[in-house]
């Protein structure tokens, strides 16, 4: 039996927002004051980020599945783990923002997606959305501060070696744009899929290494590694074997870990 999908006030907002700013262009940090506003809207709050790697890693490693197919599995499979973990009592869904409710907002760019998600870890407004004024130094302090390459940042026929101090820059540039907010930043960044494989992801850890956000990972609590123990759903357990056999990174080796048995 598949068990249901939990729905939250994030998931929602997110998943409203992914269509009306694909119709109508908004800017990231614009965008972050619209999940600002109406998360006090619905008295919503989170402490979690939950980050994957939706778009290079995961059943992306599958040639017999088209992008928009391996995407949606990627997506399909950190919501089911987020849900898995929430049900073990690891987290709590209802204040974590999965970084997959966002689906494609069309005029974006990786930098626009990273430049959202940097401002949902840090929010350097606290918990408000902030003011015009605070939107636009922020910008332009983003402008500013950027250092990195934009040409190799985007250019997806050159390895992740290549590009990831690019990636590097502009984690550091958004540091310094905000060097003088005065932060909230999330508790946890949870790694669910691929980690090392995705430039987004990597990008994501180093913000929140550098500003002492723990990092962890499920693992299940077993030398073997055998699943077929492991009190959870049986489509996510036979989701993680498939992915695995791909050669996918699905699960911790070491802590800092969320055990799941």
């Amino acid at each position: 039996m598949t068990a249901e999908r939990i729905d939250t006030p994030l998931r929602r907002i997110l998943r409203d927002q992914t269509a009306e700013w694909t119709r109508e262009y908004i800017d990231p940090i614009a965008a972050h004051a619209v999940l600002q506003r109406k998360l006090g809207q619905t008295a919503g709050y989170y402490d979690d980020y939950i980050s994957i790697a939706i778009t290079s890693g995961g059943y992306r490693r599958d040639s017999s599945l088209t992008y928009g197919q391996a995407v949606a599995e990627n997506t399909a499979y950190a919501l089911d783990m987020a849900d898995e973990l929430h049900r073990h009592g690891l987290i709590d869904v209802r204040q974590s923002l999965d970084s997959v409710a966002l689906g494609k907002v069309a005029p974006w760019k990786q930098s626009d997606y990273l430049t959202f998600f940097f401002m949902a870890m840090t929010r350097p407004f606290g918990t408000s959305p902030g003011s015009v004024d605070e939107a636009a130094d922020i910008q332009a302090r983003l402008r500013e501060c950027n250092s990195a390459n934009m040409h190799v940042f985007n250019d997806e026929t050159m390895t992740n070696d290549q590009r990831f101090p690019e990636y590097q820059r502009f984690v550091d540039g958004f540091r310094a744009a905000i060097a003088d907010y005065d932060i909230a930043p999330i508790g946890r960044m949870i790694r669910l899929l691929d980690w090392q494989r995705s430039l987004g992801s990597r990008a994501e850890e180093s913000l929140a290494r550098q500003l002492g956000i723990t990092v962890v990972t499920p693992m299940v609590a077993t030398s073997t590694h055998d699943l077929s123990g492991v009190p959870i759903a049986p489509e996510l357990r036979a989701k993680i074997a498939h992915l695995e056999s791909l050669g996918a990174e699905t699960l911790a080796s070491q802590p800092p870990t969320l055990v799941l048995v």
